[in-house]
């Protein structure tokens, strides 16, 4: 791996920004300058060059050239979570930040984070964000997530979790700061094993234990792309929806470390569990690219019905609490309680059509 611009005064500052980049195209100069035009002057950027081909090597080193606050790394492609992890270990922040190479921070994001973290003595700081979703060069789709302003201390995360999950509240780490010291203190690192997604949340199950205080404000500061084809999150595949098993089973983990008692809170955990894991699994063998037989994807969705996380919570009071509050997974909820897959993946078809 190969350091450069690197100023090796290791004075400390408030903010470290993580970048990885990887043939950012177009999008990574409109990224970049939203962080370091923030009114938060006193911050690094460090930008990853993650082995690109497309000149964004090029253009991290100019901006490093153009502004002492920029750091950048080049190193032979690892992955996202390689890239966040090699930025941590140089990181000089008293606060993490991060950004994806084609998002955007809104103004003011990094001052007030900043400001609520030092004032609380927070772990954790979440702001609002705001997703675009495109198709090609058609916007499809804009949701945004923002909770009321709040300080949470430890026993509220544990009473909160599930909320906060249903929130989507653990589902990423670039609308976060998180204090340095959590990562260093608990070797807690990005799971470099992850491929095909999900590290955002692998890893924020694995910290949300750690925390003890943890700020929510409410105010939209980051705005997420999802472009197909470009953004990492789009990846469509198997290995895909095994991260997904294996995300469900790291959120059993997080509830025994804040001794939640999956008994007490078998509903809330079933519904997260159709969620997270179910819905994306049937609209996967729903989608024409997969290659499987109607007997093989009957059959897999078999399995996934007789997990063992599931089964013990698919009861009639369950399935009508899910309708009460969705009624789109309380359907899938009874779908699946009779085994009508057929019906599942028809459904699922006729929802990937529409959209």
């Amino acid at each position: 791996m190969l350091l450069k611009y690197i100023d090796m005064d290791k004075n400390w500052i408030k903010v470290s920004v993580i970048m990885p980049v990887y043939n950012s195209g177009e999008y990574l100069q409109t990224a970049v300058d939203s962080i370091l035009s923030q009114s938060l002057k006193d911050i690094e950027l460090i930008l990853v060059d993650d082995g690109s081909t497309d000149g964004s090597s090029e253009k991290c080193d100019e901006y490093a050239k153009k502004d002492k606050r920029v750091v950048v790394i080049h190193q032979r492609n690892g992955g996202i979570c390689n890239a966040r992890n090699a930025a941590l270990k140089i990181a000089r922040g008293e606060y993490i930040g991060f950004s994806d190479h084609d998002d955007e921070y809104v103004p003011g994001y990094l001052e007030h984070a900043y400001r609520e973290a030092v004032n609380n003595k927070s772990d954790l700081v979440k702001v609002g964000k705001k997703e675009y979703i495109y198709r090609g060069d058609r916007l499809v789709r804009v949701k945004q997530s923002c909770l009321p302003y709040r300080v949470y201390h430890q026993e509220d995360i544990t009473k909160e979790y599930f909320n906060l999950v249903d929130a989507d509240e653990m589902d990423c780490v670039w609308d976060s700061l998180i204090r340095k010291e959590i990562f260093y203190d608990n070797n807690l690192w990005f799971n470099e094993n992850l491929k095909h997604g999900g590290e955002d949340i692998e890893l924020m199950q694995r910290l949300i234990p750690l925390v003890h205080t943890f700020v929510t404000i409410d105010v939209i500061y980051y705005k997420h792309y999802i472009r197909r084809g470009f953004s990492t999150s789009t990846k469509w595949n198997l290995d895909t929806q095994e991260v997904k098993r294996m995300l469900m089973n790291e959120m059993i983990n997080t509830m025994q470390a804040l001794d939640i008692d999956i008994a007490v809170h078998q509903f809330d955990y079933t519904y997260q569990l159709l969620r997270q894991y179910i819905a994306p699994r049937c609209a996967f063998y729903a989608n024409e690219r997969c290659s499987l037989s109607n007997n093989e994807k009957r059959k897999a969705l078999n399995e996934v019905r007789n997990m063992r996380f599931w089964f013990p919570f698919c009861d009639k009071q369950s399935v009508i609490r899910a309708w009460k509050k969705s009624h789109k997974y309380g359907m899938l909820y009874f779908l699946f309680k009779h085994r009508l897959y057929n019906a599942i993946l028809f459904l699922y078809r006729m929802r990937l059509k529409n959209n």
